[in-house]
């Protein structure tokens, strides 16, 4: 026991950002439910790789053409790290306006796009780390999802990062989530349903950017997905699915981390495992909660 606390004290930083960010990417997960874009959720952190791992060749591919003899061809850590949120972000931004674009040209996004970005960036994630072999190594740790590197700077960023998306979510919830359940009725209203809903792709493409950088595409498509699936069928009404989606997600990383440093198991996976198992504990206990409800509801027999 004091060995394992000794390694939550000593790796805090990574376990406050595993925690924040279980929390702020249910709460983006939300959205990717009710709108039934769940293949984008898959999408898009395999996306921010996709460029995280473009910016960083095409620096390495100009730094070779220019290398001096004798000098070292790789690229030092701290550039790498300066690198990845131009390809995250941007790459993020772009695949969001040209799937927007499509949107307002040929109705609302299909799940034909959604797959056919996935596919399509985890092809051109593996081709950029061929080439540019000199970074493989680095990168793909980065890609992996190495929590435990998250540094006292890097925490600080990302909480600021969700923080103020949280409260853009909870001052604009309502256009959000009417232009989500029904735009018809949003337009009526005067609300521009274009803008907003490029809005809230740009909330989910910074904080899915900056996630992604720091804790891994896997850890950030699991917690977008699976404490929300896990809560919904507690919640009753938008403001309690909100509220267990991020419970659930901040606990369940908290958890996680735990579990891995006591199993000495890689902290990614065991972070997204975690999680999974509140959805069999969350069907369980509503399977339970109805059984004793009904229990107490039936006619007392004569």
């Amino acid at each position: 026991m004091t060995d394992l606390i000794g390694l939550i004290t000593q790796f805090h930083w990574a376990v406050l950002a595993a925690v924040a960010t279980g929390a702020i990417c249910p709460l983006l997960g939300v959205y990717f439910i009710m709108r039934r874009i769940v293949l984008l959720g898959i999408a898009l952190p395999q996306v921010s790789s996709a460029g995280i791992a473009f910016v960083i060749m095409v620096v390495q591919l100009v730094k070779l053409q220019f290398l001096s003899p004798g000098a070292s061809p790789f690229l030092d850590e701290a550039m790498i790290v300066s690198l990845a949120p131009f390809g995250s972000i941007g790459a993020i931004f772009l695949i969001l306006f040209i799937l927007t674009w499509l949107e307002g040209r040929g109705g609302p996004f299909t799940e034909a796009r959604w797959g056919s970005t996935y596919i399509i960036a985890v092809s051109l994630l593996i081709i950029f780390l061929v080439i540019n072999p000199y970074a493989e190594a680095h990168v793909g740790t980065m890609l992996e999802g190495r929590i435990i590197t998250v540094t006292q700077t890097r925490f600080w960023t990302l909480l600021a990062v969700s923080i103020v998306v949280a409260i853009l979510f909870i001052l604009f919830r309502k256009e959000f989530i009417l232009t989500s359940f029904d735009p018809g009725m949003a337009f009526s209203l005067g609300l521009r349903t274009t803008r907003w809903n490029a809005g809230l792709y740009i909330l989910l493409g910074i904080v899915i950017s900056v996630s992604v950088m720091n804790l891994g595409p896997l850890f950030v498509f699991g917690y977008l997905l699976l404490p929300p699936f896990a809560a919904r069928p507690w919640a009753v009404g938008m403001k309690q699915f909100y509220l267990y989606s991020v419970a659930l997600g901040a606990l369940a990383a908290f958890l996680g981390s735990v579990i891995s440093f006591w199993l000495d198991w890689p902290l990614a996976p065991t972070e997204v495992i975690t999680a999974a198992l509140f959805l069999p504990i969350s069907r369980v206990a509503m399977l339970f909660r109805y059984t004793i409800s009904r229990a107490r509801t039936a006619p007392v027999s004569q």
